[in-house]
């Protein structure tokens, strides 16, 4: 994350994701600030709150390349 950052120019808060077992974790680095989110269990119904996540990341993505 700290790579993109630097190739990024710090312009846009970089956002991840990782997975220790079963549990997903999500997070967002903007300057020298980052936040981790509490974890998420795929084998429960956090399994939706997961997708929405990524759907919504998608669409940041998305506007942030339209504007290039």
């Amino acid at each position: 994350m700290l790579v993109a950052q630097e190739i990024n120019e710090h312009k846009h808060p970089i956002y991840g994701c990782y997975i220790q077992g079963q549990f997903w974790f999500f997070m967002v680095l903007q300057d020298v600030k980052y936040c981790i989110s509490h974890p998420y269990t795929a084998t429960r119904d956090d399994i939706f709150d997961i997708f929405r996540i990524f759907k919504v990341l998608k669409q940041i993505v998305a506007e942030l390349v339209e504007r290039k």
